[in-house]
């Protein structure tokens, strides 16, 4: 490995025994050499440790611990900190990708010059689906100049992906921009999302496929949905300053920065309170009790104006318990 490797792969790991072998096998597999692949363990308890030291003996494998369990955030961070490589790439513990995608990441990255490539991934289902998984546009492209309009066209709108690993990064600019992972529990791949969107002007989607995803009920995505209701009640604060501070770090107009800034809060308290988390309560929760919810969000977060909060709950609400 050279000193500053091409790419570094980071993982976060807390008690990934199961997987972490396949995942390791996938990043060692890749045509692209380059690359050094930092596991940030989370302070694991099981034997995944054990298994990586038996298993596998590449120098370019780096071990780094947290000083205590701190989540996936902060990993991620931890690894940005610690990485050499020029681009940065993240993964999941429990996932694999082929062995072209390195391979396409960088070539797309160093003929167009952009400061993140996004493509396509596979799906892989813990009951044995395996299927396509694509943005609603995934038109090979740049993405619009007009930072407001890109993140409103091509975010909301078509779908470009949120996830971390469906995107290699130029490191330098993720520091330069201090771009992290915000110390959420929930959604902080969108808000990343947001936050490069924002802060990085060249951004290129090229149709391809190299990742699989893969869904077991041990996912953080599959929690049980009254922790994942209670993790977004905690976490809207947190999310609504993240995104403020990106926004006043953009060189916008006032005009537009106040607009824009009110956009992002909005569809913010929708994309934590909306379908993905009260989805999971539907036939759970009575009207009376999602409105008596609401009504303690409403005194305890006074983040947005309270008749508007109420306004886009009450629409999520009476849409979801029809």
């Amino acid at each position: 490995m050279t000193t500053s490797p091409k790419v570094s792969i980071v993982i976060p790991v807390f008690n990934d025994e199961k997987y972490i072998e396949p995942c390791i096998n996938s990043v060692l597999s890749q045509t692209f050499k380059d690359f050094e692949l930092i596991l940030v363990d989370d302070c694991s308890t099981d034997s995944t440790f054990d298994i990586v030291r038996e298993k596998f003996n590449d120098v370019r494998i780096r071990v780094v611990q947290n000083e205590s369990n701190s989540g996936i955030s902060a990993s991620r961070n931890h690894g940005i900190d610690v990485a050499h490589g020029e681009y940065i790439y993240f993964m999941d513990h429990d996932d694999e990708i082929f062995p072209h995608c390195l391979d396409t990441f960088v070539s797309a990255a160093e003929e167009s010059g952009a400061g993140v490539v996004l493509m396509n991934s596979y799906f892989f289902d813990y009951d044995g689906a395996f299927e396509h998984y694509t943005c609603k546009d995934p038109t090979p492209r740049f993405l619009s100049e007009d930072i407001p309009q890109r993140v409103h066209k091509e975010y909301y709108k078509y779908g470009v992906f949120v996830m971390p690993w469906i995107r290699i990064s130029r490191r330098e600019l993720l520091t330069k921009n201090r771009i992290y992972f915000p110390l959420v529990t929930r959604r902080e791949d969108c808000l990343f999302n947001v936050a490069e969107m924002c802060l990085i002007d060249k951004i290129q989607v090229i149709d391809e496929c190299g990742y699989i995803w893969r869904q077991h009920p041990t996912n953080t995505s599959k929690a049980n949905p009254k922790i994942q209701f209670q993790d977004a009640i905690g976490s809207l604060p947190v999310a609504i300053n993240y995104l403020d501070k990106i926004v006043e770090s953009m060189n916008l107009p006032d005009e537009t920065k106040f607009e824009f800034k009110d956009e992002i809060e909005r569809r913010t308290v929708v994309s934590y309170f909306g379908t993905n988390i009260l989805e999971a309560y539907r036939g759970e929760l009575t009207q009376k009790e999602i409105d008596s919810t609401i009504s303690e969000i409403l005194q305890d977060h006074k983040i947005l104006d309270p008749n508007l909060m109420r306004v886009l709950f009450n629409v999520i609400a009476k849409w979801l318990i029809k």
